[in-house]
């Protein structure tokens, strides 16, 4: 499953070849060359760095105001993301698909931060597969009473006669009882 010692997805390094530096030009999606010592580094504004995530730049926005994701310093008056912002938010969108709120997701990515070991971080994982089996069992329950309620509807006559409404006007399942509308 996992490589032992593996970074979490938004800690790891990744190249992407199309990242040429580009000079800064007026639109909101332009890159952003920024100098480190006598090397330039490519660095995205908010709308680029979006794109590569897969977000929208209000997400963005708003993982900076929960404090997700750093706000990054402004280099001549655009704020520019760095690598680790699009691996942070790929961690987030894939820990949301896989279940996790938002406030599941910092506390997996401050688990991280942290060190923990990957029994612990498994254990975060074991208790939300918990959760969702519960979740599962209700649906089931929910989806075994409405088939039910469907099996036990001749399907014929006005809708004052249907089993299936008089069920939801409050008629218990399977009992002849007319339905309140027509005592």
């Amino acid at each position: 499953m996992g490589m032992k010692g593996a970074k979490p997805l938004w800690q790891r390094q990744t190249h992407r070849r199309d990242a040429a530096p580009a000079a800064v030009a007026g639109s909101a999606g332009a890159t952003v060359t920024a100098a480190r010592s006598s090397n330039a580094v490519t660095k995205r504004t908010i709308s680029r760095a979006a794109r590569e995530a897969g977000v929208n730049v209000e997400t963005i926005r708003y993982y900076e105001r929960l404090g997700l994701i750093a706000r990054p310093r402004a280099v001549s008056g655009y704020r520019v993301y760095p690598e680790e912002t699009i691996r942070r938010l790929q961690f987030i969108k894939s820990a949301q698909r896989l279940g996790f709120s938002l406030k599941e997701v910092a506390e997996l990515a401050g688990l991280a931060r942290t060190g923990v070991t990957c029994d612990q971080m498994c254990s975060r994982v074991e208790n939300k597969l918990r959760e969702i089996d519960q979740h599962v069992r209700k649906l089931t329950a929910l989806r075994n009473e409405l088939a039910g309620l469907i099996d036990c509807s001749p399907r014929e006559g006005s809708f004052e006669e249907c089993k299936v409404y008089g069920m939801l006007e409050g008629a218990t399942p399977g009992s002849t009882a007319a339905p309140r509308s027509a005592r």
